[in-house]
């Protein structure tokens, strides 16, 4: 499979106080899933037919350290 370069400069939309995850201002574990997610689902659907889609079954990460 192809890889899927994402960027992002973290914003206070993307914090843990913002999103309800906590209440630090630091990267919140939630918006990194759904980033890592859609990268995932980019490249699956380049690869797959226009009338199939994919699901998640299983978000297993470690977000070890907050980004501020």
């Amino acid at each position: 499979m192809p890889m899927r370069k994402f960027q992002h400069t973290v914003s206070a939309d993307d914090t843990a106080a913002q999103v309800g995850s906590g209440d630090l201002d630091v990267l919140a574990t939630p918006r990194l899933i759904t980033w890592c997610e859609n990268a995932a689902f980019q490249v699956c659907k380049q690869n797959i037919d226009a009338d199939h889609t994919t699901v998640g079954t299983m978000v297993k990460i470690e977000h070890v350290k907050g980004s501020p």
